[in-house]
């Protein structure tokens, strides 16, 4: 249950991470401090990069992230990390393409929409991995209204993960590695990268 709990929490954190920068509700030190030790909680640690990655966001300011963040993943005339999952997945490597609709379709089958307050698409990194956070979560305790038990929100974990989740996430990750100039966003896709690997060798052991 714990380790639910934490694995959920770690998903939670990256999405903030991941969302677009906003400086009257963004990360401090001590959020990039607790997701480390989330992960040394964990046993997932690896040191080198979480402390890179508390040191390179205590150099930065605000606007510094927000730049590299608008940079990478919103243009204004090429979009060098896109941050969705039907530019990696599908065939045409678009916007708005079939697994876009399969993904949204997945949050309408677990009675979730899109909130209101994010102008964005269904397949974008962070309800992508609210979605992930929401399922551990269900897994732990079902809502009282869910038609859903435990083992389906656990199932429907593996299933969204290694059908739209890690293919997409890995690649995107990469990306971030090679195109970025910040060692924040940098150490960030690389720790995430870590915890995919270990997200997918746990989902493989309890299928």
């Amino acid at each position: 249950m714990e380790n639910l709990m934490l694995r959920a929490e770690i998903y939670k954190q990256f999405s903030l991470m991941l969302n677009k920068p906003q400086e009257s509700d963004w990360i401090d030190s001590e959020f990039i401090a607790s997701f480390c030790e989330l992960f040394a909680n964990l046993n997932l640690s690896s040191d080198c990069e979480e402390s890179a990655l508390l040191e390179t966001f205590n150099r930065m300011s605000f606007d510094d992230i927000l730049l590299e963040y608008s940079r990478l993943f919103l243009g204004p005339f090429k979009v060098l990390v896109p941050p969705y999952g039907s530019c990696y997945l599908d065939e045409q490597k678009q916007l708005n393409q079939e697994s876009t609709i399969q993904v949204e379709k997945y949050y309408s089958e677990f009675g979730l929409n899109i909130s209101e307050s994010f102008f964005d698409l269904p397949d974008h990194i962070v309800p992508e991995l609210e979605f992930m956070h929401f399922l551990i979560l269900s897994e732990i305790e079902p809502e009282e209204n869910s038609e859903k038990n435990s083992d389906e929100y656990r199932s429907a974990q593996k299933e969204f993960f290694f059908k739209y989740f890690f293919p997409f996430a890995g690649e995107f990750c990469s990306d971030i590695i090679t195109k970025t100039t910040s060692e924040f966003y940098k150490s960030l896709a690389k720790i995430l990268v870590s915890f995919l690997h270990i997200e997918k060798d746990r989902l493989v052991v309890n299928q």
